[in-house]
C-alpha cells in the first residue's frame, strides 16, 4: 500500500539523516516525507497520526530555516506545513492550536510576499491563511475577526487578480491563480 511505501521511504530517509544530519537536501526530502505520511493518515481518519507527522515535518523545516534563513521557499514550505497543523487541530478541537498554527502560516506569507510582492502563488497562500484564520475564529465565535479576516483574504484575491500579469492573460479565475508562478522582478 501507498502508506507501507512512505513507511519505507521515511524509515530510508531517516536513516540518512542520521549519518549525515547537515545534508541539507536530505532533511528536505526528509520533511516532505513526514508530510505525504500525515497527508495519508489524515485521509485514513488517523488525526493523531497526521498530527504527529506534520509536527515532526515542522521541526525539519524550522531547523532549515535556521541553518539557511535567506532560502525564501524553504520559510514558504514552513508555511505550508504551519497550515496542515492548523487544518488538523481544528479537526480535533484546538481551535486556539488551529488559531496559532494559522496566524504562524500568514506571518510567513506575509513577510515573503513583502519581500517578493510578485509571486502570485504566494499571494494567493497569504489569501487563504487569511481565510483560514476567518475559519478558525468563526470555530471560536469571533464573528468581528472572521469579518476582518475574510475581507482581507478578498481584498488580496482583488488585488492578485487587478494585477498587470493576470490582466494580460485575460480572464482568470480565482482558482486558476493557485496554477500561477510569476515573478516580474
Amino acid at each position: 500500500t501507498s502508506g507501507r511505501a512512505y513507511l519505507f521511504a521515511n524509515a530510508a530517509f531517516f536513516k540518512a539523516r542520521s549519518v549525515d544530519s547537515s545534508n541539507t537536501k536530505w532533511q528536505h526530502d526528509l520533511s516532505i516525507s513526514f508530510i505525504k505520511l500525515g497527508d495519508t493518515q489524515q485521509a485514513r481518519g488517523d488525526f493523531n497520526g497526521a498530527l504527529r507527522h506534520y509536527i515532526a515535518a515542522r521541526e525539519i523545516r524550522q531547523q532549515l530555516i535556521t541553518d539557511n534563513p535567506m532560502n525564501s521557499e524553504w520559510e514558504f514550505d514552513l508555511g505550508t506545513v504551519w497550515d496542515k497543523l492548523g487544518d488538523i487541530q481544528r479537526v480535533l478541537g484546538d481551535y486556539l492550536g488551529a488559531l496559532s498554527s494559522y496566524s504562524l502560516s500568514k506571518d510567513i506569507a506575509e513577510r515573503l510576499t513583502s519581500e517578493y510582492p510578485n509571486r502570485l502563488d504566494w499571494l494567493r497562500n497569504l489569501a487563504v491563511s487569511w481565510g483560514k484564520l476567518g475559519d478558525a475564529r468563526r470555530d471560536q465565535g469571533d464573528l468581528a475577526g472572521t469579518l476582518q479576516a475574510y475581507t482581507t483574504a478578498t481584498g488580496i484575491l482583488d488585488h492578485i487578480e487587478m494585477s498587470p500579469a493576470v490582466r494580460q492573460l485575460g480572464t482568470v479565475s480565482r482558482s486558476g491563480i493557485k496554477q500561477m508562478n510569476i515573478d516580474e522582478r
